[in-house]
């Protein structure tokens, strides 16, 4: 296991997607982020756990770029993406989900996949696609029926998303991340307001994508059945640092991790 409240630990090779160096963040005189460190290589799943008000969420919209570190660095697939706004880090490969499911009203799974990739593609009119007169190319179609197939969505492929389950619009939202094709996929509580069959269906999705191998996933989340089941290591976050990170098995046993996140010794 390797505790991370010391420096960073450097990951060499091409294969790291993400790395978080360092970052600090204050709100006035308090401290949130003591400098958090960790990589991400491609094809992991990397679980971020730890109580509330520990700084996960300030740690994700660090990296994400919706607010700023005060110092340390966001290396994605090579490159210091730090500074760089949010809709940069997007085009360079870089996709979230939300903990709120984020989709339109009016619109199916099969549109709101098509946009994306449009979108992704910068293809068309955007405006055309939300009013309904875009007319998608084939590779558009294609490439939104794969992800509908993949993601379990053909049966309501054309069935407006305000009607679907909770599970369905997740696997909505994580269908559209996906076909944006992301280095490093941003996950948001994936399993708030899932029932555990639901919640189930989401982990499957989550460890048939890890099988690819092509891109990397971070997920903040408090369900640790879930997370221990997709996470190819996890990490627990204390009052803005990182006490330990490594397999759920031996984070989970870990004394401190067990103090400070479960209540127990």
């Amino acid at each position: 296991m390797e505790q991370h409240d010391r420096g960073r630990t450097v990951t060499s090779g091409t294969s790291t997607l993400l790395e978080v160096d360092s970052v600090y963040k204050r709100f006035g005189g308090l401290e949130i982020l003591g400098g958090v460190s960790f990589s991400v290589e491609r094809g992991e799943i990397f679980g971020l756990v730890g109580p509330n008000g520990a700084g996960k969420t300030t740690l994700f919209n660090c990296i994400l770029g919706i607010i700023p570190a005060d110092s340390g660095r966001i290396i994605l697939d090579g490159e210091d993406v730090s500074r760089m706004p949010v809709w940069k880090r997007a085009s360079l490969g870089m996709a979230r989900t939300f903990q709120r499911l984020e989709l339109f009203s009016g619109m199916t799974p099969r549109e709101h996949l098509l946009v994306a990739y449009r979108v992704h593609k910068r293809n068309g009119s955007i405006f055309r696609d939300l009013i309904g007169h875009g007319i998608p190319t084939r590779e558009e179609q294609e490439r939104a029926e794969s992800a509908l197939e993949l993601f379990g969505l053909v049966d309501v492929a054309d069935t407006p998303v305000e009607v679907l389950s909770l599970g369905h619009g997740r696997l909505v939202e994580l269908a559209r991340a996906f076909i944006l094709e992301p280095s490093v996929l941003m996950m948001d509580e994936p399993s708030s307001g899932l029932d555990a069959a639901e919640t189930g269906r989401i982990s499957d999705m989550l460890n048939n994508l890890r099988g690819s191998g092509r891109s990397c996933a971070v997920i903040v989340e408090h369900d640790l059945d879930m997370v221990t089941k997709v996470a190819s290591q996890i990490a627990v976050l204390n009052a803005g640092k990182m006490i330990a990170q490594g397999a759920a098995r031996e984070v989970l046993a870990d004394p401190e991790v067990r103090r400070v996140y479960l209540g127990t010794v």
